[in-house]
Parts: structure tokens; C-alpha cells; sequence
């Protein structure tokens, strides 16, 4: 007889790999697939990320996790042609744990907190891609992954904002052109002293500086200063356009719901003020209280 699983969480990203490790920590049998070669391995975003809510189920990350610098600094920049008027905010507890953010590097971070997930007992497997999911008349039952028929009483969506599978189960119709979000992203290796010099940075402080205007078209483009210890990094990043989010959605079919839960863990708008905040982790409190009632 097939294994059945109480949670299956499809993605190991931040999202699926935190769900994983509270599911699991709870005394759930937890199943998080992850289609990359490993988690981190087709990462969608990357450099710099925010919230405190990390620090509540691993207290005190950063002196284990691969975190590359702390962010010491916000600035944001409106260019025209010939001008630009910027804003730099920082704060006291910006340099002071538990941090306000900090640049990492997915491929690292994501393996770490990976990790973490199956140090509580969830089964983490890596090059395995859902395919579709199970039904049982109405509900969710379970995925289809790697020819192979994944039962579980719930299946939790943590593939992303655009999610085939909220797709698959009827919870958002096709995606359009200006539902999406084109991103570049490109990484400059630079000595440590020059990347401090330029941005008037020391030891672990980073900064997170993001512009808009006429050079982009209107589109944000970001940087981030990380240092790895090998090799010392500027990020760049530029997007254009905007997505569809998932969350938005839900609420179309409840009854799918029960079963099938999606995550959209990013945040973003067009509005430039409110910019991009990455808070991939659900809080704590509010997984306590988790899937199961959705049964």
C-alpha cells in the first residue's frame, strides 16, 4: 500500500522549506519536493531579503546560516536625464540583532534552511517536479510527481507566486502579458575594499539601493551589496512589469481550498514607494494553526 503523508509542500524555497520544518516539527509525516537539482537551484529571486519572521523558528540564524552581510542601509533613487533625487534610510537597529535584513545568496541559503527542514524530520527530495495533483471528487488528495502518484491530506502550493498548481485546481485563469514580471539579474565581482569604498560600507554592513527613472524605463532596478568570503559581490537586479498574486485569488474556490493551500510569499506593486519586500516565511503563530483545519 502507498505511503500516504499528512502534508506534501510543493517548492523548497524559504516558503516550502519553513512550512516543511514547522509541519514537521509538529509531529507531521511531511513530504517537500523541490524540481531543481537542489533547493536553491532555480531560485526567482535573490540578494536582498527582509523580515523578522526567520528569527522566530531559528532564533538567531545568522551566526549558522549563510548570510552574506546585514543591511545596514536602504537608499532609493528617481533619475531622470539629467537629475535624480534619492532617499537613504537607516536605523540604530538596523546594525543590532536580530537585524533588520541581510543579503544572502539563494543558492547557499536555500540549502541551508533546507537542511533545517529535514533536521525536524520532513523528507526533502530534490529533481522531482509536480506534475499535477490528485483528486478525490472535489478536494486535493494528493501530486502527481516523477510518474509516481503522491497521496496526502493536504499539498501545500510553495512554487512560486505564479503557481501551476494554484493553476491546476482552478485558482487563478492563464497568466497575461501584464500579469508578469520580467527580471535581469547579473552579479559583478568586485574586491571587498572597493565595493566598501563606493558605498561606504565596513566589515558585515550592506546596503540595499534600488532606482527608478528614465534609464530603466520606468522599471525598478536594484542593487545589493554582498560579500562572500570568497569571492565579493555586487548584485544587480532589473524587473519590469508586474505579477499576479495567488493570494488575490484564493478565494474563487473554497473548496479546493480545503485541500490545497498556495503560498505568495513575496509582496510587491507598481508603486515605487512601497518597493519590494521579501518576507518569504509565514509567521510562526499563524502556522501553528495550519493546514489541518483546512480538512
Amino acid at each position: 500500500m502507498e505511503e500516504k503523508f499528512d502534508a506534501i509542500v510543493v517548492g523548497a524555497g524559504p516558503a516550502g522549506s519553513a512550512c516543511g520544518y514547522t509541519l514537521a516539527k509538529a509531529g507531521l509525516n511531511t513530504l517537500v519536493v523541490e524540481r531543481g537539482k537542489f533547493p536553491g537551484a532555480k531560485n526567482m529571486w535573490g540578494g536582498a531579503y527582509y523580515g523578522p519572521f526567520l528569527h522566530e523558528l531559528f532564533p538567531n540564524f545568522w551566526e549558522e546560516a549563510p548570510v552574506e552581510r546585514y543591511i545596514k542601509r536602504r537608499k532609493f533613487s528617481f533619475l531622470t536625464e539629467d537629475s535624480a533625487l534619492s532617499v537613504d534610510f537607516t536605523a540604530k537597529k538596523f546594525k543590532e540583532p536580530p537585524y533588520n535584513g541581510f543579503s544572502v545568496l539563494r543558492a547557499k541559503f536555500d540549502r541551508w534552511l533546507a537542511s533545517k527542514a529535514e533536521q525536524a524530520g520532513a523528507i526533502v527530495v530534490s529533481g522531482l517536479q509536480s506534475d499535477d495533483l490528485l483528486w478525490e471528487g472535489s478536494k486535493v488528495s494528493g501530486i502527481k510527481a516523477g510518474g509516481d502518484d503522491l497521496p496526502a491530506d493536504v499539498v501545500v502550493a510553495c512554487d512560486g507566486v505564479n503557481s501551476i498548481l494554484a493553476e491546476k485546481a482552478g485558482l487563478r485563469g492563464d497568466l497575461s502579458p501584464k500579469d508578469m514580471k520580467q527580471g535581469v539579474k547579473e552579479v559583478i565581482q568586485l574586491p571587498r575594499e572597493v565595493i566598501e569604498q563606493r558605498f561606504n560600507l565596513s566589515g558585515k554592513e550592506g546596503i540595499a539601493w534600488e532606482s527608478l527613472g528614465t534609464f530603466t524605463k520606468s522599471a525598478k532596478r536594484e542593487y545589493n551589496a554582498l560579500h562572500c568570503s570568497a569571492t565579493p559581490q555586487l548584485g544587480c537586479g532589473f524587473s519590469k512589469g508586474r505579477h499576479e498574486p495567488v493570494r488575490r485569488l484564493q478565494k474563487r474556490h473554497s473548496t479546493q481550498l480545503r485541500r490545497l493551500l498556495a503560498c505568495d510569499w513575496r509582496k510587491s506593486s507598481d508603486t515605487p514607494l512601497s518597493l519590494k519586500v521579501k518576507q518569504p516565511f509565514v509567521k510562526p503563530s499563524a502556522q501553528k494553526h495550519g493546514p489541518m483545519e483546512f480538512e
